[in-house]
């Protein structure tokens, strides 16, 4: 199954702001973490989110 940015946005939304995650967090959704890193690229360039370093990222808003 792959996942699409709207369902990575809505698991770290509820979280909330300030919830530093990484790929982990997705894993027990989805064997493909290909589509996970593409997604969550496509949201740091659409700056919903913020990569902090190497794997890691923030909810922006």
């Amino acid at each position: 199954m792959k996942l699409t940015e709207k369902q990575i946005i809505a698991r770290i939304r509820a979280h909330g702001r300030g919830f530093v995650f990484s790929t982990k967090l997705f894993s027990a959704l989805t064997d493909d973490s290909a589509s996970v890193r593409t997604a969550l690229s496509r949201l740091v360039q659409k700056q919903s989110i913020r990569r902090l370093a190497h794997g890691l990222y923030d909810l922006l808003y």
